[in-house]
């Protein structure tokens, strides 16, 4: 599963874990054998597909949609293949799905099965190839303000004049930028999401999708104005507390 292990590997918040790829197929499959390392291929290699069906109906990639849409619905795709793990990792709780926040700590909705089950099939998909959410380092103390100019700062600024009116532009002009691998509904969601002021001062996380296309975004600037943006940087464009 070389292009599996290639990935991030990102927990429920799309936040980096240490879970490795053998410990997540024993976890999901009991094992880590020849057939579970095939269809764990299997689901990594759904997810891509259930992701463009959704931008082609109209959706959006938000961060429901990646980490809890799409894999319940491999997860039901693929009933057959895990429904005796699936019996065994079911937490025994007793509380009706209404009452979820009363539930033990364990008992996620809509999966009901233990984060740790949960969090090692997270771990088989892509997520790093379509999470542009980015969430803060829970790590990390909160600062008391943010490095300057700020990612809606260097957007803002970027807009507004004759040659490049507005954010809609940006986004097109990422788009088709030679080299860029996704689509433009995936650039305008990118940049309107680096003018969303993250609600508590903890630097972002940097995620593979985000970096590569923070990288088109800073070619774009330098392009535009090589002497004004000579120190821009792709993590320019995530908040980074100070």
């Amino acid at each position: 599963m070389t292009s599996t292990s290639q990935q991030p590997e990102i927990d429920d918040l799309g936040r980096i874990v240490t879970m490795d790829l053998s410990e997540a197929l024993r976890v999901v499959f009991g094992d880590d054998s020849e057939d579970s390392d095939w269809l764990a291929d299997s689901f990594h290699a759904s997810y891509g597909p259930l992701a463009s069906a959704i931008l082609d109906a109209g959706g959006e990639h938000s961060e429901h949609v990646l980490m809890t849409v799409i894999p319940r619905a491999i997860q039901q795709l693929s009933d057959g293949w895990l429904r005796n793990n699936l019996d065994k990792q079911v937490e025994d709780v007793q509380a009706d799905i209404d009452d979820y926040e009363d539930a033990d700590a364990s008992y996620r909705r809509p999966w009901r099965v233990s984060d740790e089950y949960r969090k090692a099939f997270l771990r088989l998909l892509p997520l790093g190839n379509y999470l542009d959410t980015f969430p803060v380092d829970d790590d990390a103390p909160i600062a008391t303000e943010w490095k300057r100019p700020t990612p809606k700062e260097l957007i803002e600024g970027f807009v507004g004049t004759r040659r490049r009116p507005n954010k809609s532009w940006v986004s097109r002009q990422m788009a088709m930028t030679q080299g860029y691998a996704y689509t433009e509904d995936a650039s305008r969601q990118f940049v309107k999401l680096r003018c969303v002021e993250p609600k508590i001062k903890r630097s972002q996380v940097y995620t593979l999708r985000g970096l590569q296309q923070a990288e088109v975004l800073t070619r774009l600037f330098k392009k535009e104005d090589a002497v004004k943006y000579v120190k821009l940087t792709p993590q320019s464009f995530f908040w980074t507390a100070i």
